[in-house]
């Protein structure tokens, strides 16, 4: 590996993350200093991306703490997946953290970082009703948010089946 450049490296690792062989993967980032090849926001976003898709919380946090012990700042895409991962499982603090991570980043916010975030917030409002078996109270608020200009574009079949997810746990028969 003697004429290993940045872009080989970056094949590598997407290969690995493909595959689902996350220890090859970041045993690859580690290797790149060696090689004089800093990891950067790119490499970072794609590892806690694959966390993030393995439902990974404890990785996903490592990958963010690596990611800013080396100097980087979070981005729009690292905010969006960090948004993303936002769910049932999410507890206040872990809330707290993507929410003070998006609002420090350097970067000025655009729709889709914006869309994110309103869809996040939603959504997750929705799964903490859904969950503590308030049904009615789920469905009048997502049956609401049409009625705002700027909320309405943020019910999709996300939220929706969210809904549905949250009267199946509830055992809630609701006319929709």
């Amino acid at each position: 590996m003697k004429y290993v450049d940045a872009v080989s490296y970056s094949m590598m690792l997407k290969a690995y993350l493909a595959s689902s062989r996350m220890e090859e993967a970041r045993a690859l980032v580690k290797e790149f200093p060696a090689r004089g090849l800093p990891a950067n926001k790119v490499t970072y976003n794609k590892l806690l991306n694959a966390k993030v898709v393995s439902c990974d919380r404890q990785g996903m946090w490592a990958i963010v703490d690596e990611m800013l012990g080396a100097g980087l700042k979070v981005n729009l895409i690292t905010c969006s997946i960090l948004l993303k991962s936002l769910s049932e499982r999410s507890g206040e603090s872990e809330v707290a953290r993507v929410m003070a991570l998006v609002d420090d980043f350097e970067e000025s916010t655009d729709e889709v970082l914006l869309s994110s975030n309103v869809e996040a917030c939603i959504r997750n409002v929705v799964e903490a009703l859904g969950f503590n078996r308030l049904g009615e109270k789920t469905l009048q608020l997502v049956q609401e948010q049409p009625r705002c200009e700027d909320r309405k574009s943020m019910i999709n079949t996300v939220v929706d089946s969210t809904v549905l997810k949250g009267f199946a746990v509830s055992k809630c028969i609701v006319r929709w």
